[in-house]
């Protein structure tokens, strides 16, 4: 029975490789032409199309060949999206918003801000991070994709959402009332030092996030997230599936008085 089944097996994987190798080559050169053999989404158009940037890599640092300083208007209000990996500092300023962009020349010089995402106007291989400083008044909403850092230092707005995915980091100081943190993927978000009085955090994926609220803490974690609290807020509610930790604040012990003698 079982040299049966491995004959089909065997016969059905040669009709298929004879099938597809047939149709190759009957209609294979033009189905190329017509753009019938195209890998990829249809729907990216001729700006997606992929280069190779030999000038860097992932790393941290001035890369080889010529760099550039770009500043773009910000034409984005709330909702800061980076599509491109990159540091991005955010800085809270008033009056107009500025982005400027420093990295290898060829790659600053694709880079276009629309509807709030900063992107490469075409798919650009890249694996250096660029440096991106954002300056705007009132900046609440933060989505990160890919290997994207995000810094935001003294940061104070009544409200703080954070959406990361991928491996995306971000470290934050300051304070906010309402904090809500998403991460899907391998993404950390360093927030200890961000005061905060109600947080909402779900973790899907190993991601980590560590937080400071005072007031009501909901925390869902699916998979093999962890969650750090600094801080012991007043309320918590915990949803953990799979393989998730959540660390407690550890409660402040006063130091023994010495006793007096008498």
């Amino acid at each position: 029975m079982i040299r049966v089944l491995i004959l089909i097996a065997v016969s059905g994987f040669v009709l298929a490789l004879v099938t597809l190798s047939a149709a190759v080559a009957i209609g294979g050169p033009d189905a190329i032409a017509r753009g019938g053999w195209y890998f990829g989404s249809r729907d990216w158009g001729s700006h997606h199309r992929f280069d190779w940037d030999p000038e860097f890599d992932l790393e941290d640092g001035p890369a080889p060949g010529p760099q550039a300083t770009r500043t773009l208007a910000w034409t984005g209000e709330r909702t800061l999206r980076v599509r491109v990996p990159a540091e991005v500092r955010y800085v809270q300023g008033e009056g107009p918003g500025t982005v400027t962009i420093t990295g290898p020349s060829r790659t600053v010089e694709r880079v276009v801000i629309e509807d709030g995402a900063i992107r490469l106007n075409r798919q650009h291989w890249i694996n250096r991070r660029l440096t991106i400083v954002v300056t705007a008044p009132g900046v609440q909403r933060f989505d990160l994709a890919g290997a994207t850092r995000l810094i935001l230092d003294d940061y104070r707005q009544d409200e703080l959402t954070l959406n990361l995915s991928g491996a995306s980091d971000v470290r934050a100081t300051g304070e906010t009332g309402e904090l809500d943190v998403d991460i899907s993927g391998a993404g950390n978000a360093d927030l200890g030092q961000l005061k905060t009085r109600d947080a909402r955090v779900e973790i899907s994926g190993a991601g980590h996030a560590r937080i400071a609220p005072t007031g009501r803490a909901d925390l869902e974690i699916s998979g093999m997230g962890n969650i750090t609290l600094v801080t012991e807020p007043a309320e918590i509610e915990t949803d953990i599936s799979g393989a998730g930790t959540i660390q407690r604040a550890k409660p402040q012990v006063e130091p023994a008085q010495p006793k007096t003698r008498t």
